[in-house]
């Protein structure tokens, strides 16, 4: 984490890809109105932290997110005599300059971070805490879903420069952005003096009210006040089921458990055979079998995997341990009659 300077003398704090997870929301399927507050509800699953802080960069309907331990940083700022609240934290990520479309390695703070981007979009990122070696650059090119035949062995370290400024908006869950200009403060600032003084004009000239006028405008501010409760009742119930078939809708795929399932019943029925890792990203899914007496033949098991129709594009991946079989694979989407009976 390193402290850099920030606009009109503020501080703002670059915060190491090592402490920042990443992942890439997509919302297209639902309409612009209501992306900002299906992602809010997706990201406490998604974030591991008891007290987390997100930096949200929107494009065409997809949000990148990065998301950090706000605790951990905050503790860090106050070793440094600073306020947290009055500091503008940023991933490095968001500070190095983007790329159209391709893979690139980059030098981090801490580590190195390996990207791949389309349409001048961040698609997937991963850390390590040293150079990969080649079958771990590999298996994020396969977990990015790019063919084979496409895929690079190595690949240059880059070491590029961090910029004073990040290359895309960041917004907060909430879809508030951190870049307001100074005339738009004003404007604000502006306005709200305009509305002090109307609201003090409108106070003096209250005292002045008939005392039965006043009398009938308390008692129906309390009818209002009894009805208004029952209509926020209802407008919070009719938002929470809109939030609830949100989820549904933009979940195309499978629940995990159903994938599980799918697994287990491949594995064979004796030997003691077991799943040892499991590694879910998007439409992705990464898993090792593992089996005592190293019975798992790996064509055989392809097919298995293959005629449970929840799975495609399956790859055999080789492992250090001769009783250990890797396979990367394409989980299958939801029938789309299916995926529109769960949003009914």
């Amino acid at each position: 984490m390193e402290l850099a300077a920030g606009r009109i003398g503020a501080s703002q704090w670059v915060l190491s890809r090592a402490l920042c997870r990443f992942n890439r929301f997509d919302l297209t399927r639902l309409p612009a109105s209501k992306r900002k507050a299906a992602l809010a509800l997706q990201l406490p699953q998604w974030s591991p932290y008891a007290d987390s802080a997100y930096a949200i960069a929107w494009q065409n309907g997809f949000a990148s997110v990065w998301c950090w331990d706000n605790a951990r940083i905050d503790a860090e700022i106050k070793k440094h005599g600073k306020t947290p609240k009055s500091q503008r934290k940023i991933p490095e990520t968001l500070l190095r300059a983007p790329l159209s479309a391709g893979l690139r390695l980059l030098k981090c703070l801490d580590g190195v971070e390996g990207q791949y981007w389309q349409d001048a979009q961040l698609i997937a990122s991963r850390w390590w805490p040293q150079r990969p070696d080649e079958q771990a650059w590999l298996s994020f090119q396969r977990d990015c879903g790019i063919a084979p035949e496409q895929q690079e062995g190595s690949s240059t370290l880059q070491d590029l420069p961090l910029q004073l400024r990040p290359w895309i908006k960041i917004a907060a869950p909430s879809g508030a952005t951190d870049d307001m200009p100074l005339a738009e403060i004003a404007l604000y600032g502006a306005l709200t003096l305009g509305l002090g003084v109307t609201t003090v004009v409108l106070a003096m000239q209250h005292h002045q009210i008939d005392r039965a006028i006043e009398e009938r405008s308390r008692e129906l501010a309390a009818i209002k006040g009894k009805a208004g409760s029952v209509f926020a009742a209802r407008e919070s119930a009719l938002g929470a089921l809109t939030r609830l078939k949100s989820i549904e809708t933009i979940e195309p795929y499978p629940q995990p458990l159903v994938l599980m399932a799918a697994l287990a019943e491949t594995l064979p029925k004796d030997g003691g055979a077991f799943v040892r890792e499991w590694d879910m990203s998007g439409n992705r899914l990464k898993v090792a079998v593992k089996s005592p007496d190293a019975n798992i033949a790996g064509a055989d098991y392809e097919q298995a995997l293959e005629k449970t129709g929840r799975f495609g594009d399956i790859q055999i991946i080789t492992d250090a341990d001769p009783k250990t079989t890797g396979f990367s694979m394409t989980i299958r989407p939801l029938d789309p009659a299916a995926v529109q009976e769960r949003a009914k």
